[in-house]
């Protein structure tokens, strides 16, 4: 059973309803294994936690939605970070 000790993501009870909105599948590939729900616009605002802006994505969707979507924001800043020093 899948629980959730970590109060900054989405309690188990809205997890179900979601999984049950969408059919139990991923709403990108249809994937029906490893499935997250995950927020469509991950900015806190308002309606970060309503069931708009909350979607079923399998783990390998999410893995590359979140990739995408950091390389985004690193292309924001406007320096790039330097690297650590003492690190060859």
């Amino acid at each position: 059973m899948w629980q959730n000790n970590n109060r900054t993501h989405v309690t188990t009870t809205t997890r179900k309803r979601i999984l049950a909105r969408d059919g139990n599948q991923c709403a990108q590939c249809g994937n029906t294994e490893r499935l997250e729900v995950d927020h469509i616009n991950n900015r806190r605002g308002p309606n970060y936690d309503k069931d708009a802006n909350l979607q079923v994505l399998c783990a390998q969707c999410h893995k590359a939605k979140t990739a995408r979507e950091s390389g985004a924001w690193r292309k924001q800043i406007k320096r790039q970070p330097r690297k650590p020093l003492g690190l060859a």
